[in-house]
């Protein structure tokens, strides 16, 4: 190495000065930088927490079923009674040990309901088998858990039908051995 190499070597630049390739050195706009990236961040999820509240509350006075929303007609879902008998599953981990054999009344005021229901029983019978044999065997034997199967084989009803509404799901018959 020569003597002006060393001499190139050896010089120290302060801290804010720039060398002749023009990038800075040190982290001197380092400090400026954090502050602009931290404020767009602020302000890009204060927009999007405000949009979102604007348009879920436009939504929300749209739709009829929400509680603040317009009164919806009480239709009549008493009266009628349609049964689907002898649904036999086997829950999930009873490893063949044990069976659930159920009897199912649907309730709704409609004929048409019920006429329905008649046509699509083994689409019903499916998928309400489809379901009980995916519960576990403490579920289906415990009874505080009774009313939320109730509720669901409601749904599972429900979203079949296209000419009305089951009201209540009665289980005519329940027997786990």
């Amino acid at each position: 190495m020569n003597e002006a190499d060393q001499d190139v070597a050896s010089v120290e630049l302060p801290e804010n000065e720039m060398p002749e390739g023009g990038a800075p050195s040190g982290g001197g706009s380092r400090g400026l930088s954090m502050p602009i990236f931290i404020g767009i961040l602020v302000g890009i999820v204060a927009l999007q927490g405000f949009s979102s509240w604007t348009i879920m509350n436009w939504l929300l006075e749209a739709n009829p079923y929400f509680p603040g929303g317009p009164p919806m007609e009480e239709e009549n879902l008493t009266g009628l009674l349609y049964t689907i008998e002898g649904i036999i599953v086997n829950p999930t981990d009873s490893k063949g040990t044990k069976i659930l054999l159920v009897d199912i009344g649907f309730e709704t005021g409609s004929d048409a309901v019920v006429a329905e229901m008649g046509s699509m029983e083994p689409l019903l019978r499916d998928n309400i088998n489809t379901f009980l044999s995916a519960q576990r065997l403490p579920v289906l034997s415990d009874i505080s858990y009774r009313d939320k199967i109730r509720d669901r084989v409601q749904q599972i009803a429900n979203h079949h039908l296209t000419s009305g509404k089951v009201g209540r799901v009665f289980f005519v018959r329940y027997v786990l051995q």
